[in-house]
């Protein structure tokens, strides 16, 4: 027992030792850990407003899902309309209104009633006229064409038809009173009538807006028409340029003489002609009736080429054509062709072109046109005794 107290003694001395000689010294400062930095917290305000959102969504179809299961199914009937949504006028209105200018713009000096009478069939709650002062009618008028020009619907039983009337106008003979003796020594002078010469006729174009209204019993004309003016014209548009122009004088000759050839046989009608002068003989016509008209000549021709696809050339030309009483008439033409083997052939159906949209040139010649007009006779003077 003593040697194990003996030794344990010893080892509580060695341990003391070290502790006594960390006593004389200062204790040693702790180096700061630079590694953690202090942060603050996170905010957590967009995750918030994300799942309230989700919330929200979800309640929203939680609660359509309860509304359609209280009003169950519902059928909706969709109707799709393709193009032009304008109401349509019937056929029958427009007839209906064409009739009626035919017969408005018909009367004849010697029998205007008739007029009143044929008019009572349109008309209802207005004069018997028509709105025309019987009074004030210096001649005849005679239609020759009627055509609907425009219609519009203002309401489901009011409806505006436009109707364009060509009409001939025959006015009135000029008369004229002079005194005219019955012997030299009858001194009692009478007025005698002498109709002058017969005015020309002259054709008239008026744009006349008829008024239709619909019943039960058909149409009815309620109110006085009323006149508009001709629509204006377009403004001009300048034209699609054709390419660089070609002014060789053998390829211009070859031109005049293809378009020479080629519009003889169109005019003539010969089928088996025109295959001789299109590259591929497939594409001439294959049945083509004789024009009532005759070629007569090339007036112009002018010569492109054509940009985009190689070695093919536009020719316009503007030709002469007569009818069968030797009127003259200035037609345009154009014709895509291709040279092969020094001649040109034609590469499609040749077409016909409006003269001022395709040139924009004045002829090198005025046609020549025979025209037959017909002197009015004048009646013999008629003296009353």
């Amino acid at each position: 027992m003593g040697l194990f107290t003996k030794k344990k003694k010893k080892d509580e001395v060695n341990d003391s030792s070290p502790t006594k000689e960390s006593e004389g010294q200062a204790p040693a400062k702790k180096k700061p850990d630079k590694s953690i930095k202090e942060r603050a917290p996170k905010s957590r305000t967009g995750l918030k407003l994300l799942r309230t959102c989700v919330w929200v969504f979800m309640c929203f179809i939680i609660f359509k899902g309860c509304m359609s299961f209280v009003q169950g199914t519902r059928v909706i009937n969709q109707t799709v309309i393709n193009g032009n949504t304008a109401p349509i006028i019937e056929e029958k209105v427009k007839g209906f209104a064409a009739d009626f200018a035919a017969e408005y713009f018909t009367w004849n000096t010697g029998n205007f009633s008739e007029r009143s009478t044929r008019l009572s069939g349109f008309i209802s709650g207005i004069d018997s006229d028509a709105g025309i002062k019987a009074l004030d009618i210096k001649g005849s008028s005679r239609v020759l064409s009627t055509e609907v020009f425009d219609t519009k619907k203002l309401s489901d039983n009011q409806v505006e038809v436009t109707v364009m009337v060509r009409r001939e106008v025959e006015p009135l003979m000029d008369q004229t009173t002079s005194q005219t003796p019955q012997s030299k020594d009858d001194s009692t002078q009478e007025d005698a009538i002498i109709p002058l010469p017969e005015n020309e006729k002259s054709i008239k174009k008026v744009y006349m807006v008829v008024p239709v209204t619909l019943v039960e019993e058909g149409m009815v004309i309620r109110s006085y028409p009323r006149f508009v003016s001709e629509m204006p014209k377009a403004e001009s548009v300048e034209a699609t340029p054709n390419g660089p122009s070609i002014s060789d004088t053998n390829t211009i000759a070859l031109a005049k003489e293809l378009t020479s050839s080629f519009l003889n046989a169109w005019y003539e009608g010969n089928i088996s002609q025109l295959r001789y002068f299109y590259s591929n003989a497939d594409d001439a016509p294959k049945s083509l009736n004789k024009s009532a008209f005759d070629f007569d000549r090339v007036e112009s021709l002018n010569m492109y080429r054509n940009e985009s696809q190689s070695g093919v050339m536009k020719i316009l030309a503007t030709v002469i054509v007569k009818s069968d009483i030797g009127e003259s008439f200035t037609n345009a033409w154009s014709f895509e062709v291709i040279e092969k083997d020094g001649r040109l052939y034609m590469l499609d159906t040749a077409k016909e072109e409006d003269i001022i949209g395709t040139e924009n040139q004045e002829l090198t010649s005025d046609p020549q046109q025979t025209t037959d007009e017909e002197t009015p006779d004048q009646p013999a003077s008629n003296n009353q005794d």
